[in-house]
């Protein structure tokens, strides 16, 4: 049963090093648009998490933001318990208590997702083969899903999600993936080991 925060590693590297860094950019550009997909979002527990953090970096700052997320599955049944924020203890095991206090209510002996939060996130049914969440994502989750997929569907979509980052946007694979034909040299290593990946561009610091 997929978890919030799920790969305590991959968040962490989130939480201290890659979005603060991204936040840092957008304020050196002035710029207030932040747009992260979440593809292949299952029951929600990413892109939530994804919020949480957002909201939590930003803090007073957060009005001054405008943070989309898009959560994407081809799974009409797990997006609409998605969209429902309802989760069970073992599901929140991860989360900083603190966060958990902040963005969950108690109810029933289950965890809902705050309001606050679950407005962050704009579940979408999308077939990551026949179309897209849009263009110009600062950051593409895309995790523990090419795994089922042939290297060449693994090269289409890893080429798709090139098309979808703007320059210097991010994109964060499961820890059993790996970039594949023309999109190894597209994306430079950011976090290696967390298989956190930068569209590279010679025009981006």
């Amino acid at each position: 049963m997929t978890q919030f925060f799920r790969d305590e590693a991959v968040f962490r590297a989130l939480e201290d090093e890659v979005l603060p860094l991204l936040i840092y950019r957008k304020v050196k550009r002035g710029e207030t648009s932040i747009r992260i997909w979440s593809a292949g979002c299952s029951s929600g527990q990413e892109p939530y998490s994804m919020a949480i953090l957002m909201r939590e970096l930003l803090g007073e700052e957060f009005d001054k933001f405008s943070v989309s997320i898009v959560a994407s599955d081809i799974d009409e049944e797990v997006l609409e318990s998605a969209r429902r924020g309802v989760y069970v203890p073992r599901q929140v095991v991860n989360v900083n208590p603190t966060y958990l206090a902040r963005h969950f209510t108690l109810v029933d002996g289950k965890y809902q997702v705050s309001p606050e939060i679950m407005d962050m996130v704009r579940f979408r049914n999308i077939d990551l083969f026949t179309s897209t969440a849009g263009s110009h994502f600062d950051m593409i989750l895309c995790r523990n899903v090419v795994i089922y997929f042939t290297r060449e569907m693994q090269e289409r979509l890893y080429m798709k999600f090139h098309s979808s980052l703007r320059p210097g946007g991010y994109l964060v694979m499961g820890n059993t993936e790996t970039l594949v034909g023309e999109a190894v040299h597209l994306f430079r290593p950011v976090r290696p080991r967390e298989r956190i990946y930068q569209k590279a561009d010679a025009s981006y610091p």
